[in-house]
């Protein structure tokens, strides 16, 4: 079980999300789930050089939803954790290469809007409909807002439908 503190897991937001708005993309969440998140974000973002984008017959294209929303929690996640130390003084000199986040902790409601604003900007930009953008990304932020109480609760935030 997660504590409160840790957030829930990035590819549970993942899994739910694609399970509530794209079920077509479930076989993919589901393929992901033997790599480890720094894999999976390499493959998704084209850092890792392959003759297949993402290594399952699948082309990047198809998998709109998973690789914005995956990508987009992965970097706020990010932006969050070196906003955080460099307010603490720990960011000072020189910048180490840092792991890839694996999990959203809770979040502020300016947080939340910042999720949402980077989710809608790479929906946007990967051609999708502004009502389809709108779903994913109210999709998305409802997930990360009822994270807390579900792990405070006790709930397994973790399973895959």
């Amino acid at each position: 079980m997660q504590s409160a503190e840790a957030g829930i897991a990035i590819r549970a937001v993942v899994a739910e999300v694609v399970a509530e708005v794209a079920e077509e993309e479930l076989f993919l969440v589901n393929a992901l789930e033997t790599l480890d998140d720094e894999a999976v974000v390499k493959r998704l973002t084209g850092q890792e050089q392959r003759r297949d984008p993402l290594g399952f017959g699948v082309e990047a294209a198809a998998a709109v939803v998973t690789s914005i929303v995956w990508i987009a929690l992965s970097e706020a996640v990010r932006k969050l954790v070196d906003s955080a130390a460099d307010r603490l003084g720990e960011a000072k000199g020189r910048r180490h290469r840092k792991a890839v986040p694996t999990s959203v902790p809770p979040l502020t409601r300016e947080q939340l809007a910042a999720v949402k604003t980077a989710i809608v900007a790479a929906c946007l930009k990967a051609g999708l409909s502004e009502s389809r953008t709108d779903v994913i990304a109210q999709a998305t932020v409802s997930r990360l807002v009822l994270a807390p109480a579900e792990v405070e609760q006790g709930g397994n935030s973790e399973a895959v439908s």
